[in-house]
């Protein structure tokens, strides 16, 4: 269904003029956000209106069961309580490398992976970077 997608490029749009009210030091970072986000919509629009052929007469249904969307909205719950308890770069790898390999159904090996290289990253680009300590949860503060 493409109705929420084109929603979501709505969105992204409306956040991208809103930004541009702001002065250039406060607007930078959110409006680079905005325009990612545009930009990859855009592309998936484009992806799902290419792939459509005319023989193509699937109607598009959902093929989320209940049970995949409360998995995905626990996952959720339970990161933000791990955020909660342990922190950041605890609690981050362990979702992403649950979620890639529990709800993606992707191999352990690329979801621990993947892992790495997101907790790697966000700590280059939070204490690194920008030298912004990030939250270690109540259990190690």
């Amino acid at each position: 269904m493409t109705t929420p997608i084109v929603l979501l490029l709505f969105v992204a749009a409306y956040a991208v003029i809103g930004m541009t009210t702001l002065d250039p030091a406060s607007r930078a970072v959110p409006l680079l956000a905005a325009l990612v986000t545009a930009v990859l919509i855009g592309i998936e629009l484009v992806k799902r209106f290419s792939a459509k052929t005319a023989t193509d007469t699937r109607t598009e249904e959902s093929t989320a069961s209940v049970g995949h969307e409360l998995r995905v909205l626990g996952s959720v719950v339970a990161v933000v309580a791990g955020i909660y308890v342990v922190g950041f770069l605890v609690a981050v790898p362990l979702y992403v490398a649950f979620a890639i390999a529990l709800i993606g159904r992707q191999s352990w090996r690329v979801a621990i992976a993947t892992a790495a290289v997101t907790t790697a990253a966000i700590y280059v680009a939070f204490e690194v970077v920008l030298s912004y300590r990030l939250f270690a949860g109540i259990l190690f503060s």
